[in-house]
């Protein structure tokens, strides 16, 4: 987890001091922390294995508690067969006791990681945007609270007059689309920072281009 914060902060720090839109060292470390941040989540998997044993062993003791009560009142017992009876009682209750405590702090542990990991998601998702632009926006979290963008009306007709940012033929199976599609994004968003984009996709029996143009 440190590993993690070290990388992010790293990636944080070089884009408050400004860099080039879509920086492919940035890109490459933020998939880096995404890996780390993946990883938390097969531990996350792991406590949740372990919380479903603990809960087992948790059932099976109130299934001997009950038990041993129901022994006690067999008849053809003897006082040393109760006296025993009481001191396994006590042994099962003690061990049931560590048993729910464990199990709380389990379950209290899986909240907390679930959070983390649901909140460094979201700032994952921000700082990519951030590498995308070439600069940083104050602390994570902050575009939660932003405004969205109004989505615009797209038709036929309001693309007669622009041309397409890029074209990217599906005439064979498999395009390797996203060099061509990644280059070009860069490139506008060199030229205009704040540049948003339409994109156009039309499928029919037939595969036809998608293309993406900077709206003006």
């Amino acid at each position: 987890m440190n590993s993690y914060h070290s990388r992010v902060g790293a990636i944080r720090s070089r884009l408050q001091m400004g860099s080039t839109p879509g920086n492919p060292e940035l890109l490459a470390e933020w998939s880096q922390a995404q890996t780390q941040l993946t990883q938390i989540d097969a531990d996350i998997a792991t406590l949740n294995q372990l919380s479903a044993q603990v809960s087992s062993d948790a059932g099976t003791s109130s299934y001997l508690l009950e038990n041993i009560r129901a022994a006690y009142s067999l008849s053809g017992a003897l006082e040393e067969d109760h006296r025993q009876l009481r001191l396994l009682e006590d042994e099962v209750n003690q061990n049931a006791i560590v048993i729910d405590r464990a199990l709380l702090s389990l379950n209290n542990e899986l909240n907390r990681q679930a959070q983390y990991v649901t909140s460094e998601r979201t700032s994952l998702v921000e700082l990519a945007a951030d590498i995308n632009t070439g600069q940083s926006y104050s602390t994570p979290g902050r575009r939660a609270n932003t405004a969205p963008r109004p989505v615009s009306t797209v038709t036929p007709a309001s693309f007669a007059d622009k041309r397409p940012l890029v074209v990217i033929r599906f005439d064979k199976p498999d395009v390797a689309y996203e060099p061509a599609l990644y280059q070009a994004l860069s490139r506008a968003l060199e030229r205009r920072p704040d540049a948003t984009f339409d994109l156009v996709a039309v499928s029919t029996q037939r595969s036809w281009p998608v293309c993406r143009t900077p709206r003006r």
